[in-house]
């Protein structure tokens, strides 16, 4: 299975619009529920994995990746289709019921974040490093 990428610019966490980008590409792109995953995967039986991501940076601008494992007969097919939603999230406005499931599920996935001693210092010398407050 080919591991096919698409990259566009992205946001850094420093960004006062980087909140809503990291939660809209969850509804998008991130998670068995997500936009992407039921259409390419769930509906088209396209790809064993699909998705799109912001990876944030802290002090430079990070990127929206988009990935997909597929087969080569189905990687044109399937990048069209990511592409598709790509834009029509882009272009129009996620439902609330969207966006809140996305939200629940990264509030759900938080504590694992800070899951051990080792997590908590790295975040904490982190948002020293980069002079942010301790809620960020």
């Amino acid at each position: 299975m080919p591991d096919d990428k698409l990259t566009a610019p992205g946001l850094s966490r420093r960004d006062p619009r980087y909140p809503a980008a990291y939660l809209w590409s969850h509804a998008v792109g991130l998670g068995m529920t997500s936009r992407m995953m039921a259409r390419v995967r769930t509906e088209l039986g396209l790809a064993y994995s699909v998705g799109a991501i912001f990876r944030p940076e802290w002090n430079v601008d990070g990127r929206l990746y988009a990935w997909c494992g597929t087969r080569n007969d189905a990687a044109a097919r399937a990048l069209t289709e990511m592409i598709e939603q790509l834009q029509q999230a882009l272009l129009t406005e996620l439902p609330q019921a969207e966006l809140d499931a996305a939200r629940e599920r990264l509030q759900n996935a938080e504590i694992f974040r800070i899951d051990t001693p080792q997590k908590v210092l790295q975040r904490a010398l982190d948002l020293e490093l980069y002079g942010l407050p301790a809620d960020f």
